[in-house]
């Protein structure tokens, strides 16, 4: 706890300047001015042909899905993140001003000078001072903790009223991010656990660094699941983000840190290593780097890091043909109930050593639906389209060329292997190609990635 309270103390560096399109919607509402959010032409026309004789709350998911993970209209955003964190009763916010305690008052007006930076207005400041005054009112077991300021702050920002504010930090705090914020911090040691465990699964190589350097969770995480980023990235790559994670819940949260790690990790770990850090200073350093990289970097990566998450995200769905308020699925509660338990903390300290269950009868009913498309591909060839990664066409030395094909959840060590002792091939091919298909898996800006490859070539990594 005290680690946490240092954290949210220390204001967030500040982001590297990314330059504005001249497309920048100025949002003024009320007499209060806020932040820009930069909009491009096309993705406008995307969402005018989509939306062509209907609203946004009328479009079929998938539809929805394609069009919010390439970027939505500041104007869709009004009508579709009510949708999700739901409509509030008049006068939410007057009536609850008078049942604050002086406890969580004192704190939160001690957070507001650090959670709106000096340009913004008084106005904007009182605004988030009953916002969170009201929804520490309404929750009076979790009151007031340091975080949720930044959340409440993003809706005002984009010209939401305060009562949507109050809408999202409610559905956030205990949808999304079910028992984080509470004193015991239960609910966010319980998901460091299952993000280990996905971690395991899903990268390894990742996992096994972590693991070596023994940089725990709360180093790298923090900022992430408290804040859903809040805190520290533009207000742009927020906004894409909370697009996903309030259209999927708490699914969309876990798999994103996921493809932040596949992202930036390798990249922190080698640049630590290039600048010969000293050998006690390395998980600090890399823990450093990576939230250098991932705040500085998302601005620009933020496409990538969507089409990642959406990814992951197939894995913790229960049901992907359903919208609106989807975060307690019946598959990521079971993932939560193998790291449950009833002290603080403890769940936490299985990290490394979590294995995930995802055995027929903790999965059974559970599965992503698939289009009658994906199932013949998954006879023909083994995935679904929206579960493989990298399909690549290998020649050999006799000059034949083989596919190979790594899934979701396929470990590049596995499949190598497979495919080395299907085609016969000399064992000194393993370790390159395994290099290989790691570097055309990062490299990729969008799955499945199709890509040809020659084994001698290959050989040469």
């Amino acid at each position: 706890m005290r680690r946490l309270s240092q954290f949210f103390n220390n204001p967030p560096p500040p982001a590297a300047n990314v330059g504005r399109s001249d497309a920048a919607v100025e949002v003024v509402k009320g007499g209060m001015e806020f932040m820009s959010v930069a909009e491009d032409a096309s993705m406008h026309e995307r969402w005018q042909v989509a939306m062509t004789g209907r609203g946004a709350a009328d479009c079929p998911i998938e539809v929805l899905r394609e069009l919010v993970d390439s970027g939505t209209p500041l104007r869709q955003r009004h009508v579709l993140w009510p949708r999700w964190w739901g409509q509030p009763k008049p006068g939410i916010i007057e009536s609850l001003q008078a049942e604050v305690n002086a406890q969580s008052a004192a704190q939160i007006q001690l957070d507001l000078k650090r959670t709106l930076p000096d340009p913004c207005s008084d106005e904007q400041r009182e605004a988030l001072r009953r916002v969170l005054c009201a929804y520490a009112a309404s929750n009076p077991s979790v009151g007031y903790c340091q975080g949720m300021s930044y959340i409440a702050a993003v809706p005002l920002l984009m010209a939401f009223s305060e009562a949507d504010a109050f809408m999202a930090l409610n559905y956030i705090v205990e949808e999304v991010c079910p028992d984080y914020h509470g004193s015991s911090l239960g609910g966010y040691f319980r998901d460091s656990a299952v993000l280990d465990a996905l971690l395991r699964a899903l990268l390894p190589d990742v996992h096994a660094e972590l693991v070596n350097l023994g940089i725990p969770f709360d180093m790298l995480a923090t900022d992430h699941l408290l804040t859903v980023s809040a805190r520290s990235w533009p207000l742009q790559a927020v906004a894409r983000l909370w697009d996903v994670v309030l259209m999927e819940g708490s699914p969309a949260l876990l798999a994103s840190f996921l493809a932040l790690l596949m992202t930036y990790f390798p990249l922190a770990l080698q640049a630590s290593r290039n600048a010969r850090t000293q050998a006690t200073e390395v998980a600090a350093d890399v823990a450093r780097r990576f939230l250098e990289l991932s705040r500085n970097g998302i601005a620009n990566d933020i496409d990538k890091v969507i089409k990642r998450t959406r990814r992951f995200i197939t894995l913790l769905l229960g049901d992907r043909a359903s919208g609106g308020q989807c975060g307690k699925t019946a598959f990521l509660e079971n993932l939560r109930s193998q790291f449950a338990d009833d002290h603080a903390g403890v769940a936490y300290q299985k990290q490394g050593t979590s294995e995930l269950c995802l055995d027929d009868e903790a999965t059974t009913g559970n599965s992503v639906p698939r289009s009658e498309k994906d199932k013949e591909s998954t006879e023909d060839e083994g995935y679904g389209s929206w579960e493989l990664l990298v399909e690549a066409q290998i020649t050999l030395e006799d000059g034949s060329m083989q596919l190979l094909q790594v899934g979701l959840t396929d470990q590049p060590r596995d499949v190598t292997a497979k495919f080395i002792e299907e085609h016969g091939l000399d064992q000194s091919y393993n370790a390159p190609l395994r290099a290989w298909l790691k570097k055309v898996e990062m490299d990729a800006e969008d799955y499945p990635i199709k890509v040809d490859g020659d084994l001698l070539q290959i050989a040469e990594y």
